[in-house]
């Protein structure tokens, strides 16, 4: 369930971000939807959910790992999703 936060901050990046989708081809679009993290990355990624979940996470990783959480959450966005 979103919080009304959530729901606040989708409703503004979705007004500032369609501008940009009436610039997408529908390759560029499909590219952009696919595009994924390299194995590093995405390794790291879940090293630091892993610490995280245990409870691990010391306060510089604990800033890494909302910044990928933030980067992910951004890329994943859809405002057409509701």
């Amino acid at each position: 369930m979103k919080t009304i936060k959530t729901t606040i901050e989708d409703g503004i990046l979705g007004r500032m971000l369609d501008p940009l989708s009436e610039c997408l081809t529908p390759v560029l679009a499909r590219r952009l939807v696919n595009f994924r993290a390299d194995s590093t990355t995405q390794a790291r990624i879940e090293e630091l959910a892993t610490k995280n979940d245990e409870g691990d996470l010391p306060p510089v990783e604990r800033r890494e790992y909302r910044a990928y959480v933030r980067a992910i959450s951004f890329q994943s966005f859809n405002p057409r999703q509701g």
